[in-house]
């Protein structure tokens, strides 16, 4: 019977140590009384535990600064692939806050405070593609680039959120995809950029 409060105990620490949380939670003595000796629901008990101790959900104003604190930042990826034909393929990205406060996003997308309108930039990537020693691609891409894409909120108040690259060996293409997205919101789309050796890219349908 020990058991079960001995794997309890554990488990309250492992989740208080837990190097993937961006915050530290306090837990509730509470939860220790659901932890007695015996317990011939342990399962009910950690469970309890589990949604007692989640505090991940973050407010809007707190969603807001975070983004605010991320506008000086300047993401970059250096990033080599090898196709078929062991042909190396390097990918240099640039993305980047233009701090152009070209955005305003109506208060009807604040969930906090419907009347409150929010200000923001638009966000561009460069990028280029090197295939062994030679530059076959280098280009700058923003939301416009989607635009055939894109409803008519997106195009007004969305960003374009940063990428992330994979490689395609059996049609040796570039993978770029991206977010574009209003901010502090979950309404937007997934794009995806392709681009081949010879420098061509295309949107991906």
């Amino acid at each position: 019977m020990h058991k079960y409060y001995i794997a309890a105990i554990s488990l309250l620490v492992l989740l208080s140590c837990n190097p993937n949380n961006h915050s530290v939670t306090l837990i509730n003595t509470t939860i220790l009384d659901t932890l007695k000796i015996g317990d011939s629901r342990p399962l009910d008990s950690l469970k309890y535990l589990k949604d007692s101790t989640d505090n991940s959900e973050l407010t809007y104003s707190e969603l807001k600064k975070e983004l605010i604190e991320n506008y000086p930042k300047v993401e970059q990826v250096d990033t080599t692939f090898y196709d078929n034909q062991n042909s190396k393929i390097r990918v240099l990205s640039k993305y980047y806050c233009l701090f152009d406060n070209s955005i305003t996003i109506p208060g009807r997308y604040n969930w906090e405070a419907s009347s409150k309108t929010f200000t923001t930039h638009s966000f561009r990537n460069d990028i280029i593609v090197i295939v062994n020693n030679d530059t076959t691609f280098k280009k700058t891409i923003d939301k416009a680039f989607f635009n055939d894409n894109l409803y008519s909120e997106l195009k007004h108040y969305a960003i374009l959120f940063s990428p992330t690259f994979n490689f395609d060996k059996e049609t040796s293409e570039i993978e770029v995809d991206y977010s574009i997205s209003i901010p502090l919101t979950d309404l937007g789309i997934s794009c995806q950029m392709r681009i081949d050796k010879k420098g061509n890219c295309r949107i991906e349908e």
